[in-house]
């Protein structure tokens, strides 16, 4: 339990109001989500502000309490409350880190007195900071710093600070995966991942290692053991995965640049929900050693960031002379325009169209492929996916049955089940998949929406998010069965302004290209 301070009083306050507010700093500390939720009025009124959200509306504000982990530990240093009128009070107090040092954080409220007890109609919550820095939103970070590695050198990159998924073998840290067991018994990493020297080489500082969907097998960017991180550009939405706190990272101006996979979309729709440049590197250019793999023939390395020119800096890095001539036509095949939401796929349209207009991109033409064989493609990939995924990952679930949330590991007993039969027919599919999509990109680029929809809400049922991550693969998986360079760009909008990513595929090698494309397209 907090450790009661006295109440500092200029006007006679409700003993019962006192009581409730200490009821409420309780349940923060314990994470208590049944008891947070009845302390806030049930309004789509109340709201709830801290320095990376506004939450508007009781469902909004459930929503995030039952994707977090518990704060910090903090000391309440001082309570400050004054009574408005009888049915509305005040009440601030000042924190600070248990150490003792930093700076204090704040929290106010304001209550209302209805059916004879006090409930929050607002508040505004600002976290203490300890002498290394702000305390870590544990939903984002796994570890960070000031840096939490320096840069070994100067180049491109100097100034820049890097969220690296915890995925990549970092020397002197344990590469968690997004899982508390899988962190406890992995070993220190002696050595560090090629993908990160080469950031670090071009001047580029850690800030911290970001949390990741759990073993990178999720597109929801929730994580059953630490939360889903906020998203800034959606405040009831989920960030989307699995590059989820380092997209988070890069979309509330902790880092530069986020270091991320992207297996089925990994660094696409994290992009795509939270309004950020991400880059799919071609399959096999950038190294994979020293990182955690999920299915090895699709995975990648892919970057996020603010801007195109972040991303241009980061890329040329990673993957130095991937530009090109421009493309001489680009693809739209209506089977996958399609599956947007009305509003997105007229976003689309009209801005394609004007995009063409401008020259930003060339001409438009239609190539027409089945839904029925977009299907059979996705069904297949996710079929490879699940058998390599297996292969990496089966015999420690197997040794950890409780480990893993409840839809990782729903996933896992999917691909348990995979014969040997499946697989084989499975490859045959994606090779032909492969040779129709390298005759599309052929001096094209294949131009779609990244996402079918902005960012599912926290409240969302299960089978929605289901039905979203399925309409979601079809569009994303076509470059990742050729290994094809994508990147979404955050140029489209929903109807309620949510962030959509505008994808475009290219051919193998374009990777500067696809950029260069997003330097000069007009923002949303």
């Amino acid at each position: 339990m907090t450790t009661r301070v006295p109440v500092e009083c200029r006007t006679p306050v409700d003993g019962n109001l006192i009581e409730a507010f200490w009821r409420y700093e309780d349940a923060l500390l314990t994470n208590d989500v049944d008891e947070l939720n009845a302390l806030f009025a049930d309004s789509e009124l109340t709201f709830r502000v801290d320095s990376q959200r506004v939450l508007m509306g009781c469902d909004a504000i459930r929503a995030f309490r039952s994707n977090r982990s518990a704060p910090p530990t903090r000391v309440v240093e001082r309570v400050f409350a004054q009574t408005i009128d009888t049915h509305t009070a005040i009440v601030t107090a000042t924190t600070r880190p248990p150490e003792g040092t930093g700076s204090c954080g704040f929290q106010t409220q304001v209550w209302q007195h209805t059916d004879g007890t006090w409930r929050i109609a607002a508040a505004h919550v600002t976290q203490p900071t300890s002498p290394a820095g702000p305390i870590l939103d544990a939903s984002v970070w796994r570890c960070a710093g000031n840096p939490l590695v320096p840069a070994s050198g100067a180049g491109p990159l100097s100034g820049f600070t890097v969220a690296v998924k915890d995925l990549f073998a970092i020397a002197g840290f344990a590469v968690g995966a997004g899982n508390p067991t899988f962190l406890a018994e992995n070993p220190i990493r002696t050595e560090t991942a090629p993908a990160v020297v080469a950031l670090l080489d071009a001047g580029a500082a850690i800030a911290g290692i970001a949390q990741t969907d759990e073993l990178a097998y999720s597109l929801d960017g929730a994580n059953a053991h630490y939360g889903a991180p906020p998203n800034p550009r959606s405040p009831d939405g989920l960030p989307g995965g699995s590059s989820s706190g380092t997209a988070s990272a890069v979309a509330l101006g902790w880092a530069t640049i986020g270091l991320g996979t992207d297996t089925a979309g990994s660094i696409r729709v994290p992009a795509s929900l939270q309004g950020l440049h991400g880059l799919r590197t071609t399959h096999g250019l950038v190294p994979t050693d020293g990182m955690q793999p999920l299915a090895p023939s699709f995975d990648t390395v892919g970057v996020l960031a603010a801007s195109a020119d972040q991303l241009h800096d980061a890329a040329s890095v990673l993957a130095p002379g991937t530009g090109g001539p421009p493309p001489r036509r680009t693809v739209v095949v209506p089977a996958l325009t399609a599956i947007a939401a009305p509003d997105v796929y007229r976003d689309f349209t009209r801005r394609l169209d004007r995009w063409v207009v401008d020259g930003v991109l060339p001409p438009i033409e239609q190539v027409d492929l089945a839904p029925v064989q977009l299907d059979r493609w996705m069904r297949a990939f996710q079929r490879v996916q699940g058998a390599e995924a297996w292969r990496q990952h089966g015999r420690w679930v197997q040794d950890h049955p409780e480990a893993l949330g409840t839809a990782v590991a729903e996933r896992f007993a999917i691909a348990a089940g995979i014969t040997d039969a499946q697989l084989a027919e499975a490859h045959r599919v994606l090779a032909e998949a492969r040779e129709v999509l390298s005759e599309i990109v052929d001096a094209s680029v294949l131009a779609l929406p990244t996402c079918p929809a902005g960012a599912p809400s926290r409240t969302n049922t299960a089978e929605y998010l289901r039905i979203f991550r399925t309409s979601t693969l079809r569009l994303t998986t076509p470059a990742s069965i050729a290994g094809l360079p994508a990147i979404s760009i955050p140029v489209l909008a929903t109807a309620q302004r949510q962030p959509v990513g505008l994808g475009l595929v290219g051919e193998r090698g374009t990777d500067l290209l696809l950029i260069d494309i997003a330097r000069h397209v007009a923002p949303a």
